[in-house]
């Protein structure tokens, strides 16, 4: 399953007690969607496993990467970490616009 994010948004997410971290916030609309395929994903390759990220393939301009999808507490929206050495490759930085194509690594292992 393929997701595309046409105008994704680099934004700074600080925590008291961690560095700034620069994600970009899936919206709500496609997270929803994300949700309900890995929650079948998990009750049909390992049901007893709990596991609250998603894994994923992610495609940002000439860059394709495997990372995973955090939940964010506040918005109920997933969260796509975008490392430093990917900013500096990309030459991309906080309040960019970004192209994504995101695959949904495990959605194949059930096909």
């Amino acid at each position: 399953m393929t997701f595309f994010l046409p105008h994704a948004l680099l934004q700074k997410r600080s925590n008291s007690d961690k560095a700034s971290r620069v994600f970009v916030y899936i919206d709500q609309e496609i997270s929803d969607q994300i949700k309900a395929i890995n929650d079948s994903i998990k009750q049909q390759l390992s049901p007893k496993r709990w596991r609250w990220s998603v894994k994923v393939t992610v495609k940002i301009g000439r860059l394709d990467r495997e990372t995973s999808l955090f939940p964010d507490k506040k918005s109920w929206c997933y969260l796509l970490p975008i490392k430093a050495e990917v900013r500096k490759k990309l030459a991309i930085k906080e309040g960019d616009l970004v192209w994504i194509h995101i695959d949904l690594m495990d959605y194949y292992k059930i096909l």
